[in-house]
């Protein structure tokens, strides 16, 4: 499972629908938790507004570095 990777601006009021994704990421780690399957936090893994063409959408960059990362976490398997 994997966590959505989002940049928020700050700027946006609260009751926008794109505040509710910090919730979603919660619930899906909560969710691998209680299921006892893997969760890869991507959130958290890239951070970075570099790496993003959009508010979700990572560039040629974002998804190199995340293809790094997924690699790594299959591998462990």
């Amino acid at each position: 499972m994997l966590t959505r990777p989002f940049q928020i601006d700050p700027e946006l009021p609260k009751e926008n629908w794109r505040h509710e994704v910090f919730e979603y990421n919660d619930m899906i780690l909560q969710i691998g938790i209680e299921k006892q399957v893997k969760v890869i936090d991507v959130y958290n893994l890239i951070r970075d507004w570099k790496y993003f063409i959009d508010e979700a959408h990572f560039n040629t960059e974002g998804n190199f570095i995340l293809s790094v990362e997924l690699k790594k976490e299959i591998l462990e398997e």
